[in-house]
């Protein structure tokens, strides 16, 4: 307790305990991670893990995964599954969002977590470490994880690389090597220097500027707050490809333009050399801010201009209040008294991402009135990590999210909207059309830009920003294949699984019973192995299950594929083979809900409400989590017709 108080987190409910002390609080004493919003987690490594390497970094390689999906099919081993789930998603998370963790380290006697009968590991000594660690890999198809000590000062790199590599440039041009991007900042009547007032700022509505009554950009330019030859800034466009530009490690060059009104674009600057910062490197940064006042500065002028000091504390906009630095003599400011040309490409920009629109902010002149452009500027294609903010900025529904993962498991991830209103079980597919249309409009306005294949970066159809076109089918309906970028956000983000993941694993040889049928019924090799792995809940009919229900479970919702099981409804032996691949004979489930389907101990009425059966003892239901509200999510006449059956053959009634 004391040392993850040590870390910084909160503590004090610990002590709502009633025994001797709060260090032996059962709900938090025995976890492998702590928790708490706006701080770094707080992980517990073993020792005896890590591993110093030739290059003397300190490293440890770990599958929590793997480990929690190993115990949770053992008996009584679920709160060992719970922990490693638990410390697996915290380690997602700081992957993810490229935040830092710390670690206390443990040593002692460590428990085999392989072993089926492990005795619970016994932990003699622990220690916080110093230095924050960093989730330098995470494999999110495999859970294949690794973790790095962090070592160094304040520097936006690693080990021995040059940190004073963004030196003047002769020339005062942008380095050739370096990608040059436009992006926007919030306009500020005090050429960001400090925040403006209320009165003066141009923005409306739910804006973080117009919530804190201040931007991390307000400071951008000053200049006299520096130390090593280096000013330490932030930018939002920085923010939102921050992930993307720490995976590349490159200099970029970054042109600025604001808005004082809808139609009105002007040049700020251009800073050449611009280093994105790790987050050892940010909070380095933050704490030299600390030590030499300029942060209570900040939250003075802040106070001053009626925002809210403390949320320049807060890290859920942005993980640090400082996201790059540059020298001094690589800012050229730019003229923002003459309105950019109407034909200059960022009249087509509005948010506030990184762009890499060709020809923009040419026209722009430096403190000599001379043009910066002429130079070309590289178009940068859209990525899974664009998606992955456009979904979170838009806080997708369970309703939004059916949508994608519908389109996902079709056929090569390709339908047309009259295919996907039927999986779904909408009557008009043009109510269908509209919805999808919504949400396709919905994450284009949270996207940097618009795809490339695009003409004239234009939507004809909403739906061109999740999808691309394709041939026509024998119906002539337009067919949309989902864009790789969006599937494999979705991958990521465990909404879906590889699709033909299942397919390719080694299959045993058919049953009897498989081989009747497919006399039976003249199956050909193909449709044997299909049957064969819907009787594992793989294949087709797991994808086909997953389909209609959103890659989530029936009835509580959890959105996470590798946790759910694709459960018959009407049993594989009483099956034909259509009604063994038919996925309305599937219900995703959890394994706790999963089992006691399987069994008999719970059905689902008509109207979908969970229907209890009288050899449940209240016992078996709280150690299961089945409560008598359960209902399943939706409720779909094709589904029902093979609940009827399950209903009637093996719901068990009496005791």
């Amino acid at each position: 307790m004391d040392l993850v108080a040590e870390a910084g987190l909160d503590v004090s409910d610990w002590a709502n305990y009633a025994g001797k002390h709060p260090a032996s609080n059962p709900k938090y004493c025995y976890e492998w991670v702590f928790n708490q919003e706006g701080m770094p987690s707080v992980a517990c490594l073993w020792f005896d893990n890590m591993r110093m390497e030739p290059d003397g970094s300190v490293r440890q390689r770990l599958n929590l995964w793997q480990v929690a999906k190993k115990h949770e099919s053992l008996p009584g081993r679920s709160a060992v599954a719970k922990r490693a789930r638990a410390l697996d998603l915290a380690l997602q998370t700081a992957f993810r969002k490229q935040s830092p963790i710390r670690v206390i380290v443990v040593d002692g006697e460590q428990a085999d977590l392989v072993a089926q009968n492990a005795q619970s590991s016994k932990v003699e000594r622990r220690r916080l470490d110093p230095a924050a660690w960093t989730v330098a890999e995470y494999d999110l198809s495999t859970g294949d994880c690794l973790l790095m000590r962090n070592e160094g000062g304040l520097t936006g790199k690693t080990g021995s690389q040059d940190t004073d590599r963004a030196s003047t440039n002769p020339d005062n041009a942008p380095s050739s090597a370096a990608t040059t991007y436009v992006t926007r900042l919030a306009y500020n009547s005090h050429h960001w220097r400090k925040p403006a007032t209320a009165g003066e700022v141009q923005e409306a509505g739910d804006t973080y500027r117009n919530e804190n009554g201040f931007g991390h950009e307000d400071w951008l330019f000053r200049d006299e707050w520096q130390f090593d030859g280096w000013r330490y800034a932030f930018v939002q466009g920085v923010n939102n490809s921050r992930a993307k530009l720490l995976r590349e490690g490159k200099l970029f060059n970054l042109r600025l333009f604001t808005m004082p009104a809808p139609s009105d674009r002007r040049a700020v600057a251009e800073i050449r050399d611009v280093e994105c910062l790790d987050d050892r490197a940010a909070e380095a940064a933050v704490a030299a801010y600390e030590k030499l006042g300029w942060l209570n500065t900040m939250r003075a002028e802040v106070a001053a201009a009626g925002g809210r000091p403390e949320a320049l504390d807060e890290t859920g906009p942005a993980p640090h209040i400082l996201n790059l630095r540059y020298r001094l003599d690589n800012l050229s400011m730019l003229d923002a008294e003459t309105p950019l040309p109407p034909d200059d490409p960022v009249h087509r920009l509005k948010r506030y991402g990184l762009y890499g629109t060709a020809g923009a902010m040419d026209a722009a002149v430096d403190g000599t009135g001379k043009p910066i452009g002429a130079r070309p500027l590289e178009i940068l294609p859209l990525t899974a990590d664009d998606y992955r903010h456009a979904f979170y900025r838009i806080e997708m529904s369970d309703i939004n999210r059916r949508w994608l993962v519908a389109h996902y498991y079709s056929p090569d991830a390709t339908t047309s909207i009259v295919q996907l209103a039927s999986a779904l079980g909408y009557t008009d597919h043009r109510a269908a059309d509209d919805a999808y249309g919504a949400l396709a409009r919905e994450v284009a306005g949270e996207l940097p830009r618009a795809p490339d294949d695009l003409e004239h970066g234009q939507y004809v159809d909403w739906l061109q920003a999740l999808a691309q076109t394709s041939e026509r089918d024998a119906l002539n309906n337009s067919q949309w294949r989902l864009r790789e970028e969006v599937a494999q956000a979705m991958l990521e983000m465990r909404w879906v699984e590889a699709r033909d993941g299942t397919d390719s694993e080694v299959m045993e040889s058919p049953t009897p019973d498989d081989q009747r049928l497919a006399r039976d019924y003249g199956l050909d090799d193909t449709q044997i192995r299909q049957m064969m792995l819907s009787r594992r809940g793989q294949g087709r009919f797991r994808n086909a299950t997953l389909r209609f229900w959103g890659g989530s479970c029936a009835v509580s919702g959890l959105p996470d594929t590798c946790l759910l099981v694709a459960s018959h409804i009407k049993p594989w032996k009483s099956a034909n083979p259509n009604e063994r691949l038919d996925g309305f004979n599937g219900l995703p489930l959890t394994p706790n809900l999963d089992r006691a389907f399987d069994r008999g101990y719970v059905s689902f009425a008509k109207d979908g409400s969970i229907m209890i059966s009288p050899v449940m003892s209240v016992e078996s239901m709280q150690a299961l989590g089945i409560r008598p509200e359960m209902a399943l999510r939706i409720c779909d006449e094709r589904i029902d017709t093979y609940m009827a059956y399950h209903r009637e053959h093996i719901f068990v009634r009496k005791k």
